[in-house]
């Protein structure tokens, strides 16, 4: 339940939680990568592939996670 982006369901659902989502799109910046729909169930706007996955830590901090792909 700590998931806030991407999907860990094969893209059925896609999180696309704000702040991830501005961390992923200045990614996309500086990577020349566009946003793109994704999911199922309800398509979000989201940067790279869609498995890639970013959890929200105890702390407060982002922790992103399978980017092999980007």
């Amino acid at each position: 339940d700590s998931i806030v982006y991407g999907s860990r369901d094969g893209g059925y659902t896609v999180h696309a939680d704000q702040r991830a989502v501005d961390s992923m799109r200045e990614c996309g910046r500086i990577l020349n990568i566009i946003g793109h729909n994704a999911g199922l169930a309800d398509q979000k706007l989201i940067y790279g592939p869609c498995d890639q996955e970013a959890h929200l830590t105890k702390e407060g901090n982002l922790c992103f996670l399978d980017l092999a792909r980007v």
